[in-house]
């Protein structure tokens, strides 16, 4: 099934960039372009809290903590060479946070925000 948007995800600056700061509630492809790290993750989270106090202790992100949802996680090893697309999620209006980093150390993880708004 097609999705409604894409968002382009990159890394510059040592932060990461998205096409999109905001979109519309609907089915979403987030396109990759980041270095292959094979121990890192792809975290899409949902939240109304500020991305620098995620619920993260000793490094994990606790994802029973109540003022997060996780919609979608991936490792990027997970990736064929050269593959950036992934599955399409389907967002619902809010806040959502994104991650990029280690599981055991997401303290360090870059983040970027974005909101999706109803349609």
């Amino acid at each position: 099934m097609e999705s409604r948007h894409k968002i382009h995800v990159s890394e510059r600056d040592n932060a990461l960039q998205l096409s999109y700061p905001k979109i519309s509630a609907g089915r979403t492809q987030f396109v990759l372009n980041l270095p292959d790290r094979e121990q890192h993750e792809f975290w899409i989270v949902k939240t109304e809290i500020d991305p620098n106090e995620l619920p993260i202790k000793e490094g994990r992100l606790n994802e029973d903590d109540p003022s997060i949802k996780i919609i979608d996680r991936w490792n990027i090893r997970d990736f064929k060479k050269g593959e950036k697309d992934r599955e399409i999620v389907d967002l619902s209006p809010g806040k959502y946070v994104i991650l990029y980093g280690r599981p055991d150390r997401l303290e360090f993880a870059k983040k970027a925000t974005f909101t999706v708004e109803k349609n």
